[in-house]
């Protein structure tokens, strides 16, 4: 979380170009590693509880952009903030079924 709200904090994020063009993908793929660790940090929960924390992780980031020159808020950023959570989680959970 530390580290996506420091990048957050940036005017323009260093990477490769495919992400900083994209930022739904990157959204997207920061917030898949954030519910595989939010999974990872509470397996006895239900997975939707790492959903739901990782969605509201999101929408605390994008209400952070909002006040970062020249960045923005965004629902779509917010709809890639959940769908990579959820993804992160659900990726998790099956590799765990899989041992």
């Amino acid at each position: 979380m530390a580290f996506i709200f420091c990048l957050s904090s940036l005017p323009e994020i260093p990477g490769p170009k495919a992400v900083t063009e994209h930022s739904h993908l990157g959204h997207f793929v920061m917030c898949g590693v954030l519910g595989i660790l939010l999974r990872r940090a509470m397996p006895a929960r239900h997975p939707a509880v790492s959903i739901v924390s990782g969605f509201f992780y999101g929408l605390s980031d994008e209400f952070h952009q909002h006040f970062v020159p020249p960045r923005t808020a965004g629902v779509d950023d917010l709809v890639m903030d959940l769908l990579g959570a959820a993804c992160g989680v659900v990726l998790l959970s099956r590799i765990r079924r899989q041992d």
